[in-house]
């Protein structure tokens, strides 16, 4: 095999350096194709680590701001509690007693929720805005205590400067000294000076200058102030005393003379020293003359047997009664001189109505007892020797009282033995008579006399029995006259309420109490009632209102009429008409205000006279 061989063609030369071809290869351009694959991946590889940044920041961001806020929470509420407690634990705390302050409570979070937080750069970021935030936190909460606190002391400092002045003006003389120089400064008896309470107040702080010289001048006035109330109070109650004095009329005349100066001379005092006011001076001495002329005149009317005609007597002027209530009432006001008059009647009237009926009660207490004897009487046990002297000496009573009636006493002497009848005890009783008395029973018009009559038919036991059922029939019947009576005259209605009125019917009802009891006590042979039955009782009352229901009336219109003139006192332009006193005071009152309270007393007392049939 041949091998080829390479002949030169050109000649060798001793030039050296570069020599510029005529076709040249660009490197750069080459390599484009790589760089730019290249450029590729490292841009692709750029943007997956700056996403990869991004990404952590963002988480970081969002675990920090989600701390703050839980801080944030935290301190709000560790804020709010604070306004609750002690402003010297809020600042200070309590070791002792394991209190923390503020301070220290929020710290303790700060860090409970840094140990939450696991990255380092999260952390780190978290607890450097933290404690500026805790910070800002305590200065708020500690200002808002200190102020706190400064209130606290201020309002002691307050209640303490009140007790002060309660001490000026209640305590004694040493007391009262002390309290002022306390509360209002000055040199002690050492020659130290003292600083009032409110300045002292002002050195530590608690309130300005300014304040000080304010709550100062305001206290003064306040102490001057309580000083004329008390001062005040303590004349009304002297003069209350003294009126307490002047009124009783068992007191020596002197004395209760002296009560009367010595009082208007303190209350001329007080208003010259400006305690009072002239006008309230003027109305202590119409209330004390006021008091005194009621407190005289009621013990006059209730150590008097007629308290009515006293007061009729006061209104005509009361010089024997008493010289003390002429003077007094020379010297009052017309209008309240009217009041006092117009009041002792209402007072008098109920006085003599509670006299009448105690006095009344006390009747019937003693007629009660009589009966309770002739009771005992009709019942006693004859087998009994004790209970027949017991009897016995009631008959005795009885007859001495002369209390008896003809049956009654018949009745009970036939009891006794007194009378010497075949004995009941000997027979049966009839038929006839159980039939007669039972009916009468039945009818209400069972007496003693038909029991008594029918006695011989009667047995022992029966007799006793239908005996006490008269008994009993006679007191029944003169209970319902009684309230036939009351009702027709409408006593219980009027008898309390005014003296017209109750004087009136008060009349009327005795009149005719008196003639139903002496019907009652007149033997029938002369025209009485005596033994009558409940029937015979009840038609006797309904006889005595028709008689007397004229006499009635006319008493009422003339008792009307005078109460209308009495009134002119109160009401000057009150008709008083003669014919028709109702009518004519009913137009006239129409026509005044009735709201005013003497128009409309007098509207309801004409009204009360209209219900028994006055015009």
């Amino acid at each position: 095999m041949r091998v080829p061989t390479y002949q030169r063609q050109t000649a060798t030369t001793a030039k050296t350096g570069a020599i510029n071809f005529s076709v040249r290869a660009n490197p750069g351009a080459l390599a484009a194709g790589q760089r730019a694959v290249g450029d590729l991946f490292a841009s692709v590889e750029n943007a997956a680590f700056s996403w990869y940044e991004q990404e952590q920041k963002l988480k970081r961001q969002e675990k920090l701001s989600q701390k703050e806020i839980e801080l944030d929470n935290a301190l709000e509420t560790l804020k709010n509690e604070q306004r609750n407690r002690d402003p010297m634990m809020v600042l200070d705390g309590d070791p002792g007693n394991n209190e923390l302050s503020f301070s220290e409570l929020a710290m303790n979070k700060l860090d409970e929720l840094a140990l939450g937080i696991d990255d380092k750069r999260v952390r780190s970021a978290f607890l450097s805005a933290a404690r500026q935030t805790v910070n800002r936190s305590q200065i708020s909460v500690n200002q808002d205590a200190r102020n706190r606190l400064v209130d606290q002391r201020a309002a002691t400092s307050l209640q303490a400067a009140a007790k002060l002045e309660d001490k000026i003006v209640m305590g004694n003389g040493a007391d009262r000294a002390e309290a002022r120089l306390k509360l209002f400064g000055g040199q002690d008896t050492a020659g130290n000076e003292v600083i009032g309470a409110y300045y002292q107040m002002a050195a530590d702080g608690l309130i300005t200058e300014t304040k000080a010289f304010e709550l100062t001048r305001s206290a003064e006035k306040n102490v001057r102030k309580r000083q004329q109330e008390a001062d005040a109070a303590i004349l009304e109650i002297n003069t209350g005393r003294r009126v307490i004095t002047a009124g009783d009329i068992n007191i020596p005349l002197q004395q209760r003379r002296d009560a009367i100066a010595d009082g208007i001379r303190e209350i001329d005092g007080a208003v010259a020293k400006n305690t009072i006011t002239p006008e309230k001076g003027q109305e202590l001495r119409d209330k004390a003359t006021d008091d005194t002329v009621r407190a005289i005149g009621l013990g006059l009317m209730t150590q008097s047997g007629d308290a009515t005609g006293t007061a009729m007597e006061i209104f005509s002027g009361g010089e024997d009664l008493d010289p003390i209530l002429d003077s007094m009432l020379d010297g009052m006001d017309p209008s309240a001189k009217t009041k006092v008059l117009n009041d002792f009647f209402t007072i008098a009237n109920k006085i003599d109505t509670e006299r009448r009926e105690q006095e009344e009660a006390e009747e019937e207490k003693a007629d009660q007892a009589n009966v309770d004897m002739f009771d005992a009487i009709i019942n006693v046990d004859t087998a009994d020797e004790n209970a027949m002297a017991a009897a016995l000496q009631s008959h005795k009573t009885l007859l001495q009282r002369n209390w008896y009636n003809a049956t009654q006493r018949k009745a009970a002497e036939t009891i006794l033995g007194l009378k010497k009848e075949t004995k009941p005890d000997e027979r049966k009783t009839s038929d006839e008579a159980t039939r007669v008395l039972n009916q009468a029973d039945n009818d209400n018009i069972l007496t003693l006399e038909l029991v008594n009559q029918y006695s011989s038919q009667l047995s022992r036991s029966d007799y006793d029995k239908f005996l006490q059922r008269a008994i009993n029939e006679g007191k029944g019947g003169r209970t319902a006259g009684k309230g036939l009576i009351s009702s027709k005259l409408r006593y219980n209605e009027f008898k309390d309420s005014n003296n017209a009125l109750g004087d009136a019917a008060d009349m009327m009802f005795q009149q005719s109490m008196f003639e139903l009891d002496d019907w009652l006590n007149t033997p029938k042979a002369d025209g009485g009632g005596q033994g009558a039955s409940y029937q015979e009782v009840v038609a006797k009352a309904r006889e005595i209102n028709k008689n007397n229901d004229a006499e009635y009336l006319k008493l009422m219109k003339d008792a009307f009429i005078s109460y209308l003139q009495r009134s002119q006192m109160l009401t000057p332009n009150l008709p008083v008409d003669l014919d028709r006193p109702v009518d004519a005071a009913m137009e006239f009152l129409a026509t005044q205000n009735q709201n005013d309270p003497i128009i409309l007393n007098l509207t309801q007392t004409i009204q009360s006279y209209v219900k028994i049939g006055v015009r």
